[in-house]
């Protein structure tokens, strides 16, 4: 019969007490009966009976890098995005440097020297994360607006191996295309509010 979770617990740590204090030998041994008992890797154990004999194991932090690319950069990337079309990341990051001379030149963006050297060296996945609220946003939600009738579903013949007679009159389930992109209002810009329905 295995045991239970408390059951391993408690046993593990009576044999750290016994562990720090015995000789390398008896721990070899005392390892042994801890993984025939509990049923754990030999090396999971030895880990285990180490950090119970010094004492709780030490908190694990995870170090928090700084962020590089701030929410000030959202918007010249949109722009920049949203004038290319909306490219992935892969598409958009080497191009990236050529598009925002042209959009300076032509006065379709102001930036500073420090915002422009970090867009240029921001790289395809960070490109992607920064966009991914904007992209959810112009997903197509299906390809066609309409819902299909269940009222004459079950009055519509299905044809089976017999021909039909086409001199009697049936009924007719027509099913119609929106070509709108996914949105009834029509394209909408970026930052534009739409207009409403």
């Amino acid at each position: 019969m295995a045991l239970s979770m408390a059951e391993r617990q408690a046993i593990t740590r009576e044999m750290a007490r016994r562990y720090a204090k015995v000789a390398k030998k008896q721990r070899g041994l005392m390892l042994d009966e801890l993984c025939a008992l509990s049923g754990y890797n030999r090396s999971y154990a030895a880990r285990l009976l180490r950090e119970r004999a010094r004492g709780s194991p030490p908190a694990q932090r995870r170090r928090r890098r700084p962020r590089t690319y701030d929410r000030e950069l959202l918007l010249p990337l949109r722009k920049l995005w949203a004038t290319l079309g909306a490219p992935c990341g892969k598409r958009l990051a080497p191009v990236m440097a050529t598009t925002l001379a042209a959009l300076e030149r032509h006065g379709e963006l102001e930036l500073d020297e420090e915002q422009r050297g970090k867009l240029c060296a921001m790289s395809a996945a960070t490109i992607d994360r920064f966009l991914a609220g904007e992209r959810r946003r112009l997903r197509l939600r299906g390809r066609t607006m309409t819902k299909p009738g269940t009222l004459l579903k079950s009055q519509i013949p299905v044809r089976t191996f017999t021909e039909w007679d086409h001199g009697k009159p049936g009924f007719l389930e027509v099913d119609l295309v929106a070509h709108e992109g996914g949105d009834p209002r029509g394209p909408v810009r970026l930052g534009a509010s739409a207009p409403p329905m």
